[in-house]
């Protein structure tokens, strides 16, 4: 399984990976056809790419142009090529505009139209239907769609209809929007939405607008929309040899392992593109070393003024509890699964900012 995952991966991310450094795309590529490839090298290399610049986009441009050039009309050529050679920038999206057109699936599910911190997601199709896989090195991480349907729809029924993933998806079918476009739309601020959505890849930004994933939306919203009807809700959740059992309302189980849990908030934060959205890894780096804490302590080492989404995303994962006196606790502890995390996106050189990766070298 973790070669199908990586073969797929470098299948959706290899111009995202093109775009930012030919050299990388070379290195991932002599790899991936090794007997035994090193998946730890290649995830490094992967996570790399996402925070280097986009230095190589004509390149990259030019080689995803391949999958559209003979079923585009000669005035869509006309213009495409027209714009590779002067704005890179507008032709990638006029190519996603056509990719849309055509239903070109190599380029709807490339990570060149996507978020930087998704480049080690996929989403594949197995025997039990379909589900998010997340790559790190070695490990690899599954998520089931119902799954991901349940927890959002838990989500949205706790918060009485706040969190409108549903509307959110119908809307981006009809035609994409900007952040402020939605908000309007929806009537309130979408942040928890949108970050939902799109660490999942049921969304993507692309030039200030949102994209609906089209292969797995109507998939998604088919099980999201039957539990939210059924009033889907987390029931209970029990930790068991270092894996917490989510149970639902409707006897569905689905059990998580400690490490995944924290990866999780890691992927929440932004930390593979270089982030640390809501502080999280401010706040993780603390609870590794401690039991008991108070909100206020919480904010402090989080950097932000606002942890309600981050507070409630740890109780929400079983991962703490409140207690009495405005005071929280650390289920179990949390140092080994940090320290994974820690050091697998750690740079090479903590002191230096990402290196840049020579240009030269040209694309295999």
């Amino acid at each position: 399984m973790i070669r199908k995952v990586y073969l797929r991966l470098w299948g959706e991310d290899r111009y995202f990976v093109l775009a930012r450094s030919a050299t990388l795309h070379q290195k991932i590529d002599l790899l991936l056809q090794r007997s035994e490839p090193p998946y730890r090298r290649i995830f490094t290399h992967l996570r790399d790419a996402a925070l280097l610049p986009e230095a190589n986009l004509a390149q990259a441009m030019n080689a995803a142009w391949v999958h559209l050039a003979r079923r585009a009309y000669p005035g869509e050529r006309a213009e495409i090529l027209l714009a590779l050679a002067r704005d890179p920038s507008h032709a990638r999206l006029r190519m996603h505009s056509l990719a849309r057109k055509y239903g070109e699936p190599s380029l709807l599910s490339s990570r060149l139209f996507m978020s930087p911190s998704q480049v080690n997601k996929i989403w594949l199709e197995g025997k039990q239907g379909w589900s998010l896989y997340c790559a790190y090195g070695r490990k690899i991480t599954k998520r089931p769609l119902w799954f991901i349907a349940y927890q959002l729809a838990s989500l949205t029924g706790r918060a009485h209809g706040a969190h409108r993933f549903g509307p959110v998806l119908r809307l981006l079918e009809r035609r994409p929007y900007s952040y402020f476009e939605l908000t309007g739309q929806l009537g309130q601020h979408w942040h928890v939405a949108s970050r939902e959505l799109v660490r999942r890849l049921l969304i993507y930004p692309l030039q200030g607008k949102y994209y609906p994933g089209a292969r797995m939306v109507p998939l998604f919203l088919e099980l999201y929309e039957d539990a939210v009807t059924r009033g889907i809700r987390i029931e209970r959740r029990r930790w068991t040899e270092g894996k917490c059992e989510i149970g639902y309302s409707d006897g569905r189980t689905h059990a998580i392992g400690l490490t995944d849990l924290v990866g999780g908030l890691y992927d929440l934060a932004g930390a593979l593109g270089g982030k640390d959205a809501y502080g999280f890894r401010g706040i993780l780096r603390f609870l590794k070393g401690s039991r008991e804490f108070t909100e206020d302590r919480l904010r402090i080492e989080s950097g932000r003024r606002d942890i309600a989404y981050p507070l409630r995303k740890l109780i929400d994962q079983g991962l703490v509890v409140p207690q009495k006196g405005g005071k929280y606790r650390v289920v179990l502890p949390l140092e080994t699964a940090v320290r994974f995390y820690e050091t697998l996106l750690r740079p090479a050189d903590p002191s230096a900012t990402p290196r840049r990766v020579s240009l030269l070298s040209p694309a295999p």
